[in-house]
């Protein structure tokens, strides 16, 4: 639902993803992935956590207008900056020979409010203490005090940025509107850099004091300054929207600090316009990092770049990765696919021009773990999936464009429910079976029998888990559309000939 939809095909610009040196698979092991302009965004999912009292005070409150509004500036502002960075004017900030207005990231953000247990001790749960890297208020700390919220089922998947408020603090302010001595307000915020070693970890962030700041500047600079609220409000929207909030989400990328321009995000001193990010260095980093990390666990599933990744020479993928576009191998070259990968309901991976396919020991997974586009085979190219394969998903299937010459080869997988099972005949002469699709499907499905002409004439039949025949048709037709609007939502069978699948039916 946050994406745009699918372009028509013959508007697409396929391009290849760039590299800060060599090619693609090679570089997304050790380089970073550079993002064309006009491909769409991937959106990942932050839980913005509001530590409050008992009651519900002690930080932005969750039914106060005026608060909420000030998050949402803040929110919008940062995915503002994201998507429209500018060209720096000091020529020490970009030494890449290109520039890209879009990080082509945003963010999904759910506002969650939870009482802290800890107002009442450790000044409301966080005492800075000497040593911030010490300090159990600074997340990539094994005993980083909000570490509970790691393992909270009851937060959404996401990163998890932790609002909190020194009490001692908010009760001069807010309480006592005692505003005649500038508080100790802790101004700095931290995150944690993402891992390839623990796939499965949380994502911290931790910005503490924003809301005693918040009634600092409402109460006290708009007084000393002479100025209106909405003038310094505006200041304090720029300060954590613009600047702080897109410069710690880069380091939940893996960026660094950049000292050397004023102008960059990563920019750690004041004063800092952080307006920039270098292209590949930077913002092809943060995309490798979704690729490769643990964050690649917080993006929506639906996140997807409306992109190719060419293959057009001899590669084997051998790292775990998750992709967001299209896979296109061409040009006669073979991929071989040995690893973990996890792509886009959305993805489809297509073979060309004379180029093999070859699947071995490799898992091909969706981010929704239960649809996807499939594998398209043409222009007399060939899918073979090897032995020590298993593909454990219903939803996996591959098709082809009805040209001659197919050359699917399956040998001895040992799987029950792939979609389509290809098989090799004792002749050694190769055909797809049967291929059923979409699946799933709330409409309808195709039967493709793919020159398996032995079942033309028979009757296909669907059945439930209970064994109820639910629909029984003849198949008249090389390709016959199936009707399965009245079906409920759920897994079914379907038996034709000597063939059985799975088909998945969706609302």
């Amino acid at each position: 639902m946050y994406l745009q939809a699918i372009k028509d095909a013959k508007n697409k610009r396929f391009r290849r993803f760039l590299f800060a040196d060599g090619f693609l698979y090679q570089g997304i092991r050790n380089k970073e992935v550079l993002p064309s302009e006009n491909q769409d965004a991937i959106y990942l999912k932050a839980n913005f956590i509001f530590l409050t009292k008992p009651d519900g005070t002690g930080n932005f409150e969750e039914n106060n207008s005026e608060h909420q509004s000030f998050i949402d500036d803040c929110i919008e502002g940062m995915n503002f900056r994201l998507a429209n960075l500018v060209n720096p004017t000091n020529p020490n900030c970009n030494t890449e020979s290109t520039f890209l207005t879009d990080t082509k990231i945003q963010i999904i953000v759910n506002k969650i409010w939870k009482i802290d247990p800890a107002w009442d001790f450790l000044v409301s749960g966080f005492s800075p203490g000497n040593s911030l890297t010490s300090s159990p208020i600074y997340p990539p700390n094994s005993n980083y005090y909000y570490s509970y919220f790691d393992n909270d089922s009851t937060l959404p998947e996401g990163v998890n940025v932790v609002f909190a408020n020194n009490g001692d603090i908010y009760q001069e302010l807010y309480v006592n509107q005692n505003y005649t001595d500038y508080p100790s307000l802790q101004t700095w915020a931290a995150s944690q850099f993402p891992t390839t070693s623990d796939l499965s970890r949380s994502s911290r962030q931790f910005f503490p004091d924003v809301f005693n700041k918040y009634t600092w500047m409402k109460e006290v600079v708009t007084v000393r300054e002479g100025l209106p609220w909405s003038t310094v409000r505006g200041w304090y929207v720029n300060d954590i929207g613009f600047k702080a909030l897109p410069h710690e989400f880069g380091h939940s990328f893996w960026l660094f600090h950049r000292w050397e321009c004023r102008e960059n995000i990563m920019w750690q001193g004041w004063p800092s316009s952080k307006v920039y990010l270098r292209p590949v260095s930077e913002i092809g980093k943060m995309h490798r990092a979704a690729s490769i990390t643990n964050m690649r666990n917080f993006f929506t599933d639906d996140s997807y770049t409306n992109s190719n990744i060419f293959v057009d020479s001899d590669e084997t993928w051998d790292l775990d990765f998750r992709l967001y576009s299209d896979i296109l191998v061409d040009n006669e070259s073979q991929l071989n696919l040995t690893c973990n990968l996890i792509l886009s309901p959305l993805s489809r991976i297509r073979v060309k021009d004379n180029s093999v396919l070859k699947i071995k020991g490799a898992a091909i997974n969706s981010a929704n773990n239960s649809s996807w586009n499939g594998i398209k085979i043409q222009d007399n190219s060939s899918l073979e999936i090897l032995p020590g394969t298993e593909i454990n998903n219903s939803y996996f299937y591959a098709y082809t464009d009805n040209s001659s010459n197919r050359s699917f080869q399956k040998q001895n997988l040992e799987t029950s429910n792939i979609l389509p099972v290809v098989v090799n005949n004792k002749n050694n002469s190769s055909y797809i079976s049967t291929i059923i699709y979409p699946n799933p499907s709330k409409d309808f499905f195709n039967v493709n029998l793919n020159n398996n002409q032995e079942n033309l004439g028979s009757e296909i039949k669907v059945i439930d888990a209970h064994g109820k025949i639910l629909i029984k048709q003849k198949i008249l037709m090389n390709i016959t559309k199936i009707n399965v609007q009245k079906l409920k939502k759920g897994i079914y069978f379907i038996l034709l000939g000597k063939e059985s699948k799975l088909f998945i039916k969706d609302e």
